[in-house]
């Protein structure tokens, strides 16, 4: 028997490099910025630029890392740099050795990098158009910072890296582009981006430009909104699965239309719509991986729209979770499959509660029942449900009608009262002591919006007549408070 040495042709193998992965260009971007934030970059700022006249678009990138040796270069450079089987660090989001060469190709025909590190300059390009037996240009010194001027581009700091797109054949199908394909594409990039590196951004732990544009995070929980109802956090601990490192799984439940900003609403509708936008959001060391998928545990319906469930995963996951090579894709460990349905059921029905009839308590203590909004009778033993006009809402708002509009309002009232919602005798929605404070000023705000116009003094004599909110005067002081700045 004979061993012998079978390597592939350099130019087939970089050329199918374009191939490897699902990337567009927020992906291809967002892999690079992965080897940015593992050299300890603290800003990135991506630039782009389009010529009219030759039909030409080139993006670079550059961040403030701690840059490479020359050695450190030519290693980054070379194909399948990296075992995906080795140990990482803990901040390394890098895992098979392809990602810059993959995610650069799969845009351009050719890319430069530079590199400064201890302010020695180097640089290197990979051009498919001419890399037989492997061979790349390099430069050093004088000469690589001179690349670097080429493009009309500098890193200030002591350390730092800039990679450069040139002849980006691939933002589009047939290789033609537009300047407002481009400038359509870029926009597009810039949202995926911001929603892929949310938590680095709104953490500060990474500034981020575009272009001269410093872009934010877009937080698909909107975890700042008060209406957001978090549900329980729970951690699945590896060992149970003979795997390294721990789950963290937390299900969000979003505010309805009427507590979301246009800001909000943009974003929930972001892409292909909150439908497609609702389920699994699973993230790789804070970074988001896929989102949009129930991974075919549950079917979508009306009662998951608001449900979005967040799944924090380590990097020594990646076998057991099978990440992809552009970090777009995620496949469900089947071994998981049985806990994570239990805890999406868990969140449809609060989910489902809340859809159906806001975060109101049906039916509750006798002394505290002038705050539900509908109340349950029996009437020669047949139940019927009817709204209670004793609510401050709906008394606020019955006060301010003229006495012929005050009549239709409560025709209004009769016909939703024909068709109640379906209630089974022991539907009791419980409010949780973690989620009392978000309750209390949902409840609040509905119901300023009819007291507008009323002074502080004479909305706490209102709100007070009402068990829930005396008992919680801590959290209506501070929600007034701020409420009257």
């Amino acid at each position: 028997m004979l061993r012998i040495s079978n390597p592939p042709k350099a130019e087939n193998l970089l050329k199918g490099a374009r191939s490897i992965g699902n990337y567009n260009l927020a992906a291809a971007l967002a892999d690079l910025i992965d080897n940015s934030i593992t050299a300890r970059c603290t800003w990135v700022k991506v630039k782009t630029k389009f010529s009219t006249i030759e039909n030409y678009a080139m993006i670079s990138i550059i961040d403030d890392g701690i840059g490479m040796s020359k050695e450190q270069l030519i290693d980054a450079m070379r194909p399948a740099s990296q075992d995906p089987e080795d140990q990482r660090e803990e901040s390394d989001l890098g895992r098979f050795g392809w990602g810059m060469k993959s995610a650069s190709f799969s845009q351009a025909r050719s890319f430069t990098v530079i590199t400064k590190k201890e302010n020695v300059y180097h640089a290197a390009n990979w051009n498919l158009d001419n890399c037989k037996n492997y061979e790349m240009d390099f430069w050093e010194n004088d000469a690589a910072q001179g690349v670097l001027d080429d493009f009309e581009l500098e890193i200030k700091t002591n350390s730092g890296t800039a990679i450069i797109w040139h002849n980006c054949d691939r933002l589009t199908d047939d290789g033609k582009i537009t300047e407002d394909d481009f400038s359509s594409i870029i926009k597009e990039a810039q949202e995926q981006l911001q929603l892929i590196f949310h938590r680095y951004l709104n953490n500060k732990k990474l500034i981020f430009y575009f272009n001269t544009r410093e872009l934010q995070g877009i937080d698909p929980f909107f975890s700042e909104n008060f209406a957001t109802q978090p549900c329980a956090e729970e951690v699945l601990k590896g060992e149970n699965y003979n795997v390294e490192g721990d789950i963290t799984i937390e299900s969000f439940i979003l505010p309805q239309t009427r507590h979301r900003t246009r800001e909000e609403e943009d974003i929930i509708n972001m892409g292909e719509g909150s439908v497609k936008n609702q389920g699994f959001y699973v993230y790789r060391k804070n970074r988001l991986i896929i989102y949009g998928t129930w991974f075919d545990i549950i079917k979508t319906n009306r009662y998951t729209d608001l449900l979005r469930v967040k799944i924090d995963i380590p990097t020594t996951m990646d076998g057991f979770w099978k990440i992809s090579i552009d970090k777009k894709d995620a496949k469900l460990p089947l071994l998981l499959k049985k806990d994570l349905k239990r805890i999406i059921t868990q969140s449809i029905e609060k989910a489902k509660s809340i859809y159906t009839f806001g975060p109101v308590v049906l039916k509750g203590k006798k002394d505290s029942a002038d705050q539900h909004i509908w109340e349950q009778t029996i009437y020669h033993g047949k139940k019927s449900h009817k709204i209670n006009l004793k609510h401050l809402s709906i008394q606020a708002f019955m006060d301010n009608l003229s006495a012929e509009n005050l009549k239709i309002f409560k025709s209004i009232l009769g016909i939703i009262e024909l068709n109640p919602p379906r209630i089974k005798e022991d539907d009791v929605i419980s409010i949780m002591p973690d989620e009392q404070r978000n309750y209390i000023e949902i409840l609040l705000s509905d119901i300023l919006i009819f007291l507008e116009g009323k002074e502080r003094n004479e909305i706490e004599e209102l709100v007070y007549k009402q068990d829930i909110f005396v008992k919680n005067k801590k959290i209506v002081k501070d929600f007034l408070d701020e409420h009257f700045v």
